[in-house]
């Protein structure tokens, strides 16, 4: 299945530096993921790995499986990815293929702050080596559970944010990128709502 984005989503994707494709990934497909994920986690997570884990990819072995690369690859998102980006352009991030981002809730009542960051900067958390910055372009996500509301987990964006650091890079250079994120007021995260 090939997918193509409308002039309104091209638009969207330009100026708000993202876009939410509605029912493009089909259901079988995200069952399949869906039973590869609960089979890994019922094997047990090792408590001291969780803070890692938030930050890279939870079930790091599922990180190539085919039920989880079909979500890309079955339902056509890679090929619009190749058709954004060019062909041949879109390649595997250095830390594998799929990422699993799992929320877990927190006490009620309690509303963690939501941090920007840039992907391929290094943190004291995540793979990337201190004193480097690794290439990335885009990222492709697949709501494998509803989240018809804030607060339940949600991917969040900063509409214009990608424009707004894009300008702080030609005024400080991309080395600035190994001491902090860029000095720009990013304003309020847009939490993404969907269906599975």
């Amino acid at each position: 299945m090939d997918i193509v984005l409308s002039e309104r989503e091209l638009l969207d994707l330009v100026n708000a530096g993202y876009v939410v494709l509605r029912n493009r990934v089909d259901e079988e497909l995200v069952r399949a993921a869906k039973r590869a994920i609960n089979i890994s986690l019922g094997q047990g997570i090792d408590p001291t790995a969780l803070s890692r884990l938030r930050v890279t990819s939870f079930c790091p072995e599922l990180r190539t499986d085919p039920a989880l690369m079909d979500l890309l690859e079955r339902s056509g998102l890679w090929r619009l990815g190749e058709s954004l980006l060019g062909t041949g352009q879109t390649m595997a991030g250095s830390q594998g293929n799929a990422q699993i981002n799992l929320r877990f809730p927190v006490e009620r009542g309690t509303l963690l702050p939501i941090e920007p960051h840039l992907d391929g900067m290094a943190s004291r958390t995540n793979k990337v080596p201190a004193g480097t910055l690794q290439s990335f372009s885009a990222l492709i996500g697949v709501m494998l559970s509803d989240m018809p509301e804030p607060e339940c987990g949600n991917f969040a964006a900063w509409p214009g944010s990608h424009l707004l650091n894009a300008r702080a890079l030609k005024r400080d250079g991309p080395r600035s990128l190994l001491d902090r994120m860029p000095d720009v007021a990013l304003g309020t995260p847009l939490q993404i709502t969907g269906r599975a």
